[in-house]
Order: C-alpha cells, then structure tokens, then sequence
C-alpha cells in the first residue's frame, strides 16, 4: 500500500517521475514516465524502516535532487544522496526527537542553500545546509 508518492525528473528527460514508498517498506521505488501516461518500474532503493514521509529536493546546491525520508519507526530523517545517473547511495541518517508527519525542503535561513525541516509529534526540528 502506497503511503507517501513525490515526483522527480530522474532521468532528465523532462517528464516527471514517481518516488513511492510503501507501508512497512523498507525502500523507495522509482517509476519512469514515457509522457503517456504510464510508468515503468526502474529501481528499487533499500532504506530505513517505517518511512512515513518522503520528499525531494536538491539540498546541498549541487543542482542534484536528493531523496529525503523521514522514518516514525526510527525516529530519523534519512537523505539518499543523487550520485547524478539515477541511482541513490551513501545514505546520512540524523536522529529527530519525536514521530515525523511531515518534511518539507526551503531556504530557510536565507544561505542559498535548501534547508531541511522536520515536522513532529512533540518539536520541529531544522536542519541547516546538510550534506556539504
């Protein structure tokens, strides 16, 4: 089942692509659109367990979109870093306080660079220029 879907242009073809994780996944997966309105499988990436949120954004300025996850079971936000042909690797966890509903990615401190900010149960939680 479906838990939380973002969109992303992985392959640079100008359409935009799923990033899906599931309910009590233990990855992400990457659907490819062909521009007519189907989707094909493309890769499977392992993460953490118990991902409740997932976005994308390019949070380090290298003009690369990250995968960014935010696990209730762990209490963690995981950043899957774009090595810059599709795949996802060297994941960095961070511990957060509380159980994550939402994660959103902005320039939050006015550094040009994005910023990650956790939502919680308890605290929210920012995250300055991560993954330099």
């Amino acid at each position: 089942m479906p838990l939380s879907i973002a969109t992303l242009d992985i392959n640079g073809d100008n359409k935009l692509d799923l990033t899906i994780t599931e309910f009590e996944a233990e990855s992400f997966s990457i659907f490819v659109n062909d521009g007519y309105g189907t989707f094909t499988a493309h890769s499977i990436h392992s993460i953490q367990t118990g991902v409740v949120f997932i976005i994308i954004g390019d949070v380090n300025a290298d003009n690369k979109l990250y995968i960014v996850t935010a696990s209730g079971a762990l209490l963690s936000v995981e950043i899957s870093l774009n090595n810059g042909n599709g795949i996802f690797a060297n994941e960095i966890i961070y511990s957060i306080d509380s159980e994550p509903f939402t994660v959103i990615i902005g320039n939050l401190n006015d550094d040009n660079q994005h910023d990650i900010l956790v939502g919680q149960t308890e605290s929210i939680d920012i995250m300055f220029t991560y993954c330099d």
